[in-house]
């Protein structure tokens, strides 16, 4: 990863996305018999799965994916439309089943910006039953994107089928969703230009419009519309857009998003009330920038229920039937008064010598004011500032009448000061950390201090909310003053339990954190913001620039909580280009910074603007009369700044503090990427006027940043940052307290000087540098006379210099990997240059490139350097990499570690000595006695391999909240090693662990790569990669990796003699001793057998087909192209391959592993390839070489297939370690101190000393201090990528690889073929059936119905029928007839195999996979007109309820008990219900019941045991009575 970080505010720039979609399966879809297949659309573009017949629960399994090129914004605001749609036949129109509409919005929110296996409710679109769906519909939906990890694979579970508990819902605890309608009023609107205007709402995927109002500025619609839907609901957003006529065409002018959830809250984690808004103005912008305001719209939102009784359609709109609304019940209008003064202007970046700055709120502008600009004296600075008149400043007026929202922001407004409030404390208490980093007990103290504090001002603030009335009350204010109080509640209870519980600084710490964020998250003003202040600056009437203010922060009332937190305070602001496009605050695009005082309040209220005292106001002007002047400490310590900046790939820095016209900057450290500059930078007599103590303070003052670097031919920009300064008035700066927590934390805020801070610079959107600095203004009581010239060597006071002490750093610099074909890396020219601070080491010359590796010889070095005890003061790590000439030397790139505490490495516990080796230490005895008298493995009482198969799947695939069918697995399950393969344990393995058969060996399966498993330091222990980079050689100024250096970096702290040492920093210590370090040199062979499982979601790149995907590896000089054994049309292929590879290490470090598409007539395409640094997996201390397995085992599916047996490997590890051996006993053995047992479960096979040994290898980590987890054997999951879509995931593979020795013993490789389906054979037998609907009458008028029953599984036209129970006037029938279906079966995927084209449109067959579903109609029988469907119900034989023993007794509990007919050893027989309609009209229910009998048997078995259709023989039936 690389150590430059990326400050991501791109929103409003356009990505590459994807939106990728799996339809699974469809349930209780309300129309029986039907064809059905899915529709979906997206941006205009539509895609549909297959056809699946005669089904009310469809099974699809297709994967679709939908690729868009747009801003984030502009992505968010769409939706993803779904229909479920019956096919019809005889040139009839399909009919729509049901639908479902999800805004992407919702998905982004999600985690991975992914619903997984969610069951989404479809609605029925026009239907007069408003409380019955659709149906279900089973999905993954998920938005890819290069800036965001993929999603991890989810294990299998039947789980996931429960619908009630998997529903695709927008929030975190999913509710019912309930029948709701919105009733949207569209009032008036007033805008700035007269038009032809329309309102067009947008709610998912309905859209509506009002009538036209012609040329017109202020519009009066009163029209309402209603949408209809539920709640909660996928659609999040509903849209407003500004329509005005464009040459005869309407198109969007403006538009505005109201987003759900700032409409609705929840509580106790339920919504507390349906969304709901206004009656409020929403204004509308226009504009990249949403920069200049356009008009407001009056408008309402409402939710009701749906009266059952009613009959609506699905939308509904009405004009002109609601009445205008009275306004003057919800608010009265003021006339307010916007003032603003213009303080100072600093930094601006403009060639102009004069601009315009004017105010504009709504439609109303202040007048213009004149800004001369002059130059800094410090010539080279390129910004400019602004010279004004002695005391006097420009001041910008407007009047304009508002909505008087004061008394309901008060809320708002109080938890606004609370969260700045919190803020403020967390920047303090990082500094007193800083200041007593070695006194917990202060920093515990003072953390309960801040809970106190909080818990105090939370229930102050909790009586205030509730003691001001207002003039009405709408739906939005009630329901958010009730969250509002349960909120302040919540946070009162987290504070008093987490004091009463905790004395841990770092729950404390979290615990004030997530208070902050939740009241964060708490403000909200949608619903009575009034149009902001913009202020903009202009040249020849061009916009250069704007800020936009929300005018609430800066409203003036006498109630102190009513008032905006800003309101006339001094406030420094940051001017954005017109051209900046970023969606963050600090991206580093910076026109100025302006110092302003804005007041906001009512014609009466004006004398409250500011103190008469301090000003004399004439026209437009403001003459300050008192005066303040200060000193500006500037102490600058070091840096770490992004290390390419030239096409010499050398820094040249200097820091410039820009205050008030006056500026001062640091010395430039020439050609050094290790920075400490250790200065102060002194700006006297910065003038400012005395405005009174309680406005001054608050948000004031600030210092501009510039960090530049300068040589002889340049003076580019680095990077802008500002900071806050700390206030020292003149009776505080040597104010000391000791003992007092209160007093020591609030005197951080004053004392003198500063504790030091990483402040961070910006760029493009991007963090380039951080400057550990800190400022202060101190008071003087006269100004300064004479100056004198600032002392170069002046550096920062002892008192906040960190604490330093002496470290010792080993360095081993492995090689350049990977790196670019620009450069051809002669030997003995290159070396590589670790720079730390004051310390300097340096590896030897490299080697000869041998493709893209470049290597160097002694690659190993070390030495001491003094560094603060405090991490964070730490400087940065700089890597240089230089090439050697014979007089000079030039610099080809660098990189920068921001981080480097993460190379410190503790000392290992005292109690763990005893146990390590030393010089004297002998290697221990080993003790052991096996008992050879108990047997290892059992007998098994069978030799039929399908019985058990049946009795190892008989405790798979059940719900852990269902009971198992006990009476149906009265045996013992008995495991034969011999008789299963490795996709047992895969298979095993793909369910989460409480539904994985304990009888059964498993495997652990990675839900992503290996290298990204923090548990295994991302095998990053042995070596870190660093990414170098090099500047371009254009004006970009953007630099470019062109190769990645592995290099290992310990930093241990120095003991004892070692701290004494009087050696130089630099040297290498004459006794030291490099321990366990590897010749990384020498030519290591190695064998690499790869196993390729099984592909997902394969991105398709053909139009009508999925892929035809097969494998291609590449590593050294070997290439394999395994074209022949391609899997046809598969977009998740199994191909159970496995492959073998030679090569060198370190001269071969990369395999790569690519899936093509097989094309016929055109050269196939790329789909996907990964990458393995196979150097990482080799030298990882923890072996991911190969993983061990879960037990040991010497024969069978689970044999040993390591090249090292356990014990052999723990010796390794003890040797490693320095760790004494370990001792055996019979039944235990002891490794430091710690006693392992035998942890064996599924078999005993084996010598029970590797047993042990396994044991201790799984429990390795629980040594204190050194121990650590081993990878097991595994199955990673691996991102499929290409060039040509950076960063965008192409599909998965799911793969692993060993790597051994080919000198020594090798294993035998591990058989992955595929397991073929098995031929089954189901036999069904219908005996009775009871209380079917009787759908006819016979010529007596008495109902009855003719019965027979339909069976298929596969192919609906193979059904068989039994004969017809004729004239049953009870709905019983008597049948005893059999029906057999033979059909494949994979018992490890749960799938039933059948081979057939997926539409007409295809040439050859596909091999489809679904669930094994036997499906049973009732019918009536009728002579002269079609037969009447009477019900169905459809059977999942491997997962399916328990059969009633009666038709009387069917259980209503909702803890049902499911079978597993492949599990259970003979038949079943029992009772089931049919669903239907009656009269094929109204809601779905029990139509019948059949009574039936269900035996699977294997197709050996059958034979032996043959049996006939119908009542026919061999076993023949006997007829019914």
């Amino acid at each position: 990863m690389s150590e430059v970080e990326i400050y991501e505010c791109f929103n409003k720039q356009q990505k590459d996305y994807l939106i990728s979609i799996t339809v699974h399966k469809a349930k209780n879809l309300h129309v029986f018999n039907a064809d059905t297949f899915v529709e979906i659309l997206f941006n205009d573009e539509i895609k549909r799965t297959r056809t699946y017949r005669n089904s009310d629960c469809p099974f699809f399994n297709e994967y679709f994916v939908f690729e868009i090129r747009t801003s984030l914004e502009n992505l968010l605001r769409k939706n993803i439309h779904l229909a479920i749609i019956q096919e019809s036949h005889f040139l009839k129109r399909n009919s729509i089943i049901g639908e479902l509409n999800v805004n992407l919005c919702t998905v982004w929110k999600q985690n991975y910006h992914t619903f997984v296996k969610k069951w989404g409710v479809l609605e029925k679109i026009g239907s007069d039953h408003k409380n019955e769906t659709a149906g279900y519909i089973q999905l993954d939906l998920s938005i890819v994107t290069t800036s965001e990890p993929p999603a991890p694979s989810i294990l299998q579970s039947y789980d996931n089928d429960i619908i009630e508990e998997n529903l695709l819902h927008p929030s975190t605890i999913p509710s019912d969703p309930e029948n709701v309608k919105y009733l949207v009023n569209i009032f008036d609107g007033t805008f700035t230009v007269k038009r032809d205007y329309i309102i067009q709402v947008t709610y998912g995927s309905f859209r509506t419009k009002t009538r036209a109002i012609k040329y017109a500025k202020y519009c009066k619609w009163n029209e309402q519309m209603i949408f209809n839907g539920k709640f909660q609901s996928l659609n999040q957003m509903m849209t407003f857009e500004l329509l005005i006529q464009d040459y005869y065409q309407w198109r969007t002018k403006c538009s505005v998003e109201l987003n759900f959830n700032d409409m609705c809250w929840s509580i106790h984690g339920m919504p507390s009330n349906k969304p709901s808004f206004g009656p409020a103005q929403i204004k509308f912008y226009e504009g990249a920038q949403k920069n200049a305001y356009y008009g407001k719209l009056l408008v309402s939102i409402t939710t009701e229920d749906v009266d059952e009784k009613l009959t609506v359609s699905s939308l509904q709109k009405k004009q002109d039937i609601i009445i205008p609304l009275n306004e003057n019940e919800f608010w009265n209008e003021e006339i307010f008064k916007i003032n603003m003064i213009i303080l100072s202007a600093d930094s601006i970046d403009v060639q102009h010598n004069n601009i315009k700055a004017f105010l504009t709120c709504e439609d109303f502008i202040t007048n213009t004011i004149d800004l001369n600009l002059k130059d800094y004296k410090f010539t080279k600075l390129k910004f400019k500032y602004a010279e004004f008149e002695s005391n006097v400043r420009p001041l910008m007026t407007l009047s304009i009448k508002l909505q008087d929202n004061r008394l309901k922001n008060q809320a708002n407004n109080l938890i606004k000061m609370l969260s700045r409030e919190m803020e403020s404390n967390i920047k303090s208490f990082k500094l007193f950390e800083a200041r007593y980093f070695d006194n917990d007990d202060y920093q515990v103290k003072c953390l309960k201090m801040l809970h106190n504090d909080l818990k105090n001002m939370l229930e102050g603030l909790k009586i205030k909310t509730y003691n001001k009335t207002f003039k009405k009350l709408t739906d939005w204010d009630s329901n958010f003053l009730e969250y509002v109080q349960y909120t302040l509640d919540k946070c009162i209870n987290i504070i008093t339990s987490t004091l009463s519980k905790s004395n841990n600084k770092a729950v404390l710490f979290q615990e004030y954190l997530n208070i902050r964020d939740i009241l964060s998250i708490s403000i909200n003003d949608v619903n009575i913001a009034p149009a902001d202040v913009i202020l903009n600056v202009t040249k020849d009437n061009k916009l250069l620039a704007f800020h936009r203010f929300k005018t609430l922060d800066y409203v003036y009332s006498q109630a102190f909580d009513s008032k905006g937190q800003f309101c006339g305070k001094i406030k420094s602001i940051v001017i954005k280009p017109a051209t900046c496009m970023h969606s963050c605050e600090n991206c580093g695009c910076m026109f100025g910074k302006f110092e302003i005082i804005m007041w906001i309040g009512s014609d009466k209220e004006v004398s409250e603007f500011l103190p008469q005292s301090a000003i004399e106001v004439t026209s437009n002007k403001i003459n300050f009369t008192a005066e303040q002047y200060w000193k500006c400490n500037v102490y600058v310590h070091q840096a770490k700044i992004r290390p390419i900046i030239d096409k010499n790939n050398l820094c040249h820095p200097k820091l410039i503090a820009v205050l008030n016209g006056m500026s001062e900057h640091t010395r430039v450290i020439n050609q050094s990427l290790s920075i400490v500059w250790n200065e102060v930078l002194i700006i006297e007599n910065v003038k400012n006027f005395d405005i009174g103590d309680d406005k001054y303070y608050d948000d004031y003052p600030s210092i501009t940043l510039h960090l530049y670097d300068e040589d002889k031919k340049k003076f580019n920009l680095i990077g802008s940052a500002i900071i806050n300064v700390c206030i020292i008035k003149a009776n505080d700066k040597e104010k000391k307290y000791q003992g007092d927590i209160r007093k020591l934390f609030n005197h951080l805020i004053t004392q003198s000087p500063p504790q030091l801070r990483w402040i961070t610079f910006h760029q493009n959107g991007m963090n380039v540098a951080e400057v550990l600095m800190s400022a202060e203004f101190i008071q003087l009581t006269t100004p300064t006379i004479t100056i004198q010239e600032r002392d170069l060597n002046d550096s920062i006071p002892i008192e906040i210099r960190p604490n330093i002490r002496k470290f010792h750093v080993e360095v081993t610099f492995v090689g350049l990997r990977d790196a670019s074909k620009n450069y051809n890396f002669a030997s003995n020219r290159y070396k590589i240059e670790f720079l730390m601070g004051e310390l300097m080491l340096s590896s030897n010359f490299s080697t000869k490139k041998y493709k893209k590796n470049v290597n160097f010889l002694d690659p190993h070095c070390s030495g001491y350097i003094l560094l603060p005890e405090q991490f964070q003061y730490w400087p940065p790590i700089i890597i240089k990499h230089s090439n050697y000439y014979v007089k000079h030397s030039s610099v080809i790139g660098a990189a920068m570690i921001r981080r480097p505490e993460k190379f410190f490495i503790e000392d290992k516990p005292k109690e763990l000595q005893r146990f390590l080796l030393n010089d004297t230490n002998e290697k221990v005895e080993e003790i052991i006695k096996i008992n050879e008298s108990e047997p290892l493995l059992g007998k098994s009482s069978t030799h039929d391999s399908f019985i058990n198969i049946k009795r190892a799947l008989s405790r798979c695939r059940i719900p852990k909240f269902l009971q198992i069918n006990t009476q149906s697995n009265q045996f013992k399950s008995i495991i034969l090693e011999n008789e299963y393969t490795w996709w047992t344990k895969f298979y095993n393995s793909n369910r989460e662990e409480n539904l994985q058969n304990e009888n059964l060996h498993s495997l652990k399966i990675f839900h992503s790569e290996l290298e990204k498993q923090p548990e295994y330091e991302y095998l990053n222990d042995w070596a870190y990669p660093i990414d170098m980079f090099q500047a371009k050689h254009d004006k970009s100024n953007i630099s470019e990796k062109y190769a990645k250096l592995k290099c290992s970096i310990k930093i241990t702290k120095c003991w004892g003699k070692e701290f004494f040492e009087t050696e130089k920093l630099n040297m290498v210590p004459s006794n030291f001793r490099f321990k366990r370090i590897p010749n990384l040199q020498v030519e290591i062979p190695i064998l690499i057998r790869v196993y390729i499982v099984q592909a997902i979601n394969l991105r398709s790149y053909d139009v009508y087909s999925h892929s035809d995907a097969f494998i291609k590896i590449d590593f050294g000089n070997q290439s394999i192209n395994d074209r022949a054994h391609y899997i046809s049309n598969k977009y998740s292929p199994i191909f159970g391959r496995r492959y073998q590879v030679n090569g060198i290490i370190p001269k071969d470090t990369q395999l790569k592993i690519a899936i093509y598409d097989r094309d016929s007539f055109s050269n196939d395409d790329l789909i996907g390839k990964t990458k393995i640094d196979i150097e990482d997996r080799l030298r990882t201390k923890y072996g991911a070489s190969c993983g061990i397995m879960k037990e040991y085992n010497s024969t069978g599916y689970n044999a040993w297939r390591h090249s090292q047996l356990p014990s052999e490997i723990l010796n390794k590890m003890c040797e490693f370690n320095e760790l004494s051996l370990p001792q055996y006993f019979p039944d235990h053995a002891v490794l430091a101190g710690i006693e392992f047992k035998d942890s064996s479960q599924v078999s005993k096979d084996g010598n029970i000393k590797e047993r042990l040994a396994l044991s201790m290898l799984h429990n390795f980590d629980k040594i204190h201090g050194i121990g650590y987890k081993l990878i097991p054997e595994h199955v990673e999951t691996r991102s499929l990528h290409r060039k040509d879509r950076p960063g965008i995931e192409q599909g998965k593979l799911l793969m692993w690889i060993e790597i051994f020795d080919p000198k020594k013993s090798i294993p035998e490789p591990v058989d992955i073929t595929p397991i073929p389906p098995r031929n089954f054979e189901l036999r069904v037998i219908i005996w009775n059936s009871k209380d079917v609907i009787l759908n006819d009458r016979n010529i007596f008028g008495k109902s009855m119905s003719d019965i027979y029953i339909k069976g298929w599984m596969e192919n609906v036209d193979n059904a068989q029928f039994t004969d017809v129970h004729y004239r049953s006037l009870t709905g019983e029938g008597n049948f005893n007839w059999r029906m057999i279906f033979n059909f494949k079966y994979s018992i490890g995927e749960d799938m039933m195999v059948i081979t057939r084209k997926k539409s007409s449109f295809e040439k050859f067959d596909t091999e489809l996979k679904i669930p094994a579903v036997l499906n049973l109609q009732v019918w009536d029988n009728d002579s002269f007109s079609p037969d009447d469907f009477l019900g169905a119900v459809a059977i999942n034989i491997s997962h399916f309820p328990q059969l009633a023993p009666s038709h009387e007794k069917f259980s209503s509990k909702k803890l049902l008990i499911y079978d597993n007919l492949f599990a259970i050893d003979g038949s079943i027989r029992g009772w089931c219900s049919v669903y239907g309609k009656e009269g094929n009209q109204g809601p779905i229910k029990v139509t019948g019941k059949l009574e039936i009998e269900l035996e699977v048997l294997s197709e050996e078995k059958a034979k032996l045991n043959p049996a006939g259709k119908g009542r026919d023989g061999p076993n023949q039936l006997p007829l019914p009575k």
